[in-house]
């Protein structure tokens, strides 16, 4: 066995005893035992002739230049040779530790700190000889470094304090970290070592200009000994599921799990990758109305069963159209529905047969509407205006209580009996205070929609529009919410509604997208049964401060027509109405802007409006007819050249000071509904039917037997068929304006007195008996 350095050092100091007196072999002995230390202590001490390679101290790569009965040993100036020791005698900054060596072990000095701050990317990366629990620290944006275990500021090398530590295995230790002259955090520098080992690990670099720099994932590795480690980043990619920003925006794994796939929740773990768990949610198996109860099982949508549209009526044909669910057009007139042949059809109404006086046809004439039901909510309470927004298709109707709490609608279905019941009351998943929901409220299908004008998604009063889906007899399921790409407070989106098959039209009239309160409109269609995607905003060319677009709004297909009760063309809210019309390309382009001829300052023509086809109406509820603040209604027709002309001035035949007729207004085929919510104290709604000559003439005027003093009978209207909806907020049924909702019947003809026949919409002549071509 080769002898120990310590034995080599005595050998000199004896050999040179015997050349001197006492006192000089004395000197000469201090001398020598000091050069020794210095060899121990400076690794530049020790590589000469004499003592390297092998010699303690001496730099090494690996054992086989070391002594017999040492190691090479990294140390922060490098790899050296390690010195045999005893207890603690070993130089400065070297600990005495118990290390194994070919089975046996060996007490040698070892540098607990040799791969402090080197970069590194697990705890692995930091164990050595001198560290077996090496632990690899995340400093943030300076990056993944190893720390040295220590129990006092005395355990870490100059410049080095020991303070607590988290490992990237989320383990706490005491470890040395590098500290400024204040006592603050200081930069990790390089050791000799650490170039040596060219680890790497993760760092953030900064990246771009000042003006928007970006902080990317990086790369560290020691490239020279005294400074911080080089980080190094290829910049921003895609993001994916990985723990990791990828794309430098200072999100991590947002949006990067989606397969597009509505039976599976999409989540992302940083560790496993995106996860796709099947769910059990309702979904659409293809694409029909026609099939309900569609749902997810192992991560597919399965088809559930047919809809049932049975409406248990002889006089109408039943069928599912995919898109616009049941349909139950009426049969042709004077069809039998009796055994005994007693009765028959008409406009889809199983009815006696009439008789008639010869000079009056029966299917050309008309009598008063006739009352169905009064719709009030069982839980109704005082202010919740329901009737505020109302909406009829076919024997479904939905009345909107927008004071309810934070609002509610309630959902009705037709009996076959001609009563109708209460279904359910739907709200919005996250509904409170007051979001307003169902101040506007369309049902079409299976698809219900309500705004909530009031709620704060994008800021107080921004709005959003609530989705459902009809899953069932009585079932409704919310399947989306949406929101303006660019709400803002006070935007009121969601104040007026229309649907017309997968395309939604939302107004948003105090929205400012060209002054204060100017107004917008949205388009969206749907993608899916859960999916929406807004397609355009519309904005009228010469919108102005307080004009209102979009308190009312209509669509029909590839047309729509937006009310601006506020605007000043005429006078201060003397009002306009906007049509825009699809283009080839997608987009929406304004084609007209509509004001009546004898518009008028404070008319507020516009404050409603409806359209169908090549028609449409739009209400002046303040215009001064009859009397002051009557109102009125227009009708406008397009012409072959795309322009819109006026075709009719509709105005209630005994209006009254301050009727407010226009408020509401619906318009269907050759029908129109004008609500006049004011109309001696408790409202009424007005029926016309377009004649032959193109002029529309006033038929019944539909009231209730129990109308009351601010009712406000009127308030909304609502057309489907021969079925008519009409709002009645301020009805005390339940309480102070709780709110209520009327349904009437346009089925019932018969004849009248010969020479006073009331003909049908689409026949005329004395006794009704020429229809239209």
């Amino acid at each position: 066995m080769r002898r120990f350095v310590s034995m080599s050092v005595c050998l000199v100091l004896m050999l040179a005893a015997g050349c001197g007196s006492e006192q000089e072999k004395n000197s000469k002995s201090a001398a020598a035992d000091a050069s020794a230390q210095d060899i121990l202590a400076d690794s530049s001490a020790a590589d000469t002739s004499a003592q390297c390679p092998g010699a303690p101290g001496c730099p090494c790569g690996s054992d086989a230049p070391c002594d017999a009965d040492s190691q090479c040993l990294e140390r922060a100036e490098g790899s050296r040779c390690a010195l045999a020791c005893e207890s603690e005698a070993c130089p400065s900054g070297l600990n005495c530790a118990e290390i194994s060596q070919g089975g046996e072990s060996l007490k040698v000095c070892i540098d607990r700190s040799a791969r402090l701050c080197s970069p590194c990317r697990s705890n692995q990366d930091c164990v050595h000889p001198g560290a077996p629990d090496g632990r690899c620290l995340d400093l943030g944006p300076a990056g993944t470094v190893c720390g040295s275990s220590c129990a006092s500021d005395d355990d870490c090398p100059s410049g080095y304090g020991c303070s607590e530590a988290t490992d990237l295995e989320g383990k706490s230790a005491k470890q040395c970290q590098a500290i400024a002259a204040d006592g603050g955090a200081a930069a990790c520098t390089c050791t000799a070592n650490a170039v040596s080992l060219a680890l790497e690990g993760t760092c953030t670099a900064t990246l771009g200009d000042e003006s928007k720099p970006l902080s990317c994932l990086g790369t560290s590795q020691c490239k020279e000994a005294g400074k911080a480690a080089a980080c190094v980043s290829a910049g921003p990619t895609d993001e994916s599921c990985d723990g990791v920003d990828n794309d430098c925006d200072g999100q991590t794994d947002e949006q990067s799990c989606d397969d597009s796939n509505p039976c599976t929740t999409d989540s992302c773990d940083a560790a496993k990758g995106c996860q796709f768990a099947p769910n059990t949610d309702p979904c659409d198996a293809d694409g029909s109305v026609c099939t309900v109860k569609d749902t997810c099982d192992s991560g597919a949508c399965k088809a559930g069963s047919a809809l049932d549209c049975d409406d248990g009526n002889p006089c109408t044909t039943d069928s599912c159209d995919a898109a616009q669910g049941c349909q139950h057009p009426s049969v042709t007139n004077e069809t039998e529905c009796a055994a005994d042949g007693s009765k028959y059809c008409l406009v889809g109404k199983c009815i006696n047969k009439l008789k008639c006086p010869a000079d009056c046809k029966s299917p050309g004439s008309i009598i008063a509407t006739k009352q169905e039901d009064k719709l009030v909510a069982a839980d109704g309470a005082e202010y919740d205006a329901a009737g505020l927004a109302v909406s009829i298709f076919g024997d479904l109707a939905a009345v909107g209580a927008n004071g309810d709490g934070g609002g509610s609608v309630t959902i009705y279905a037709r009996q076959q009996d001609g009563s109708w019941a209460s279904t359910t009351k739907v709200v919005g998943s996250d509904t409170a205070g007051a979001d307003s929901f169902g101040c506007s409220v369309v049902i079409n299908g299976d698809r219900l929609v309500v705004g909530a004008c009031g709620d704060d998604d994008k800021g107080a009063s921004s709005g959003s529009v609530y989705i459902f889906k009809r899953q069932g007899k009585g079932s409704w399921t919310q399947v989306a919410k949406l929101v303006a790409a660019d709400g803002e407070v006070s935007g009121r989106f969601g104040k007026a509604v229309d649907l017309s098959g997968d395309r939604l039209l939302v107004g948003a009239y105090g929205a400012s997208p060209k002054a204060k309160s100017s107004g917008a409109a949205y388009i969206f269609e749907a993608q899916s049964i859960t999916k929406w995607k807004q397609m355009d905003k519309l904005v009228p060319a010469d919108g102005k401060a307080y004009d209102n677009f979009g308190k009312a709004v209509s669509l029909s297909g590839n047309r729509v027509v937006v009310g601006a009760a506020g605007v000043d063309d005429k006078g201060d809210g003397s009002g306009a109405a906007y049509v825009f019309e699809r283009q080839p390309t997608g987009t929406w382009s304004e084609v007209g802007k509509l004001i009546p001829a004898s518009n008028a300052a404070g008319d507020s023509f516009g404050a409603s409006v409806a359209i169908d086809g090549d028609r449409l109406i739009a209400g002046a509820e303040s215009a001064d007819t009859k009397a002051q603040y009557a109102g009125a209604a227009f009708i406008y027709e397009r012409q072959s050249d795309g322009k819109w002309t006026e075709a009719s001035k509709l105005v209630a035949s005994d209006g009254v000071k301050a009727s407010a007729c226009g408020t509401s207004v619906a318009l269907s085929g050759n029908r129109a509904l004008v609500g006049c919510d004011n109309d001696a104290t408790f409202g009424a709604v007005y029926l016309y039917s377009r004649q032959k000559d193109g002029l529309w003439a006033e038929g019944t005027k539909i009231t209730t037997a129990d109308g009351a003093k601010s009712d406000y009978f009127g308030v909304s209207v609502s057309m489907s068929a021969n079925r008519i909806l009409v709002g009645a907020f301020g009805d005390d049924d339940k309480g102070t304006s709780s709110g209520s909702a009327y349904v009437f019947d346009l089925g019932q003809y018969s004849c009248t007195n010969p020479g006073s026949c009331t003909c049908k919409a689409g026949f005329s002549g004395p006794d009704c008996s020429i229809k239209a071509p």
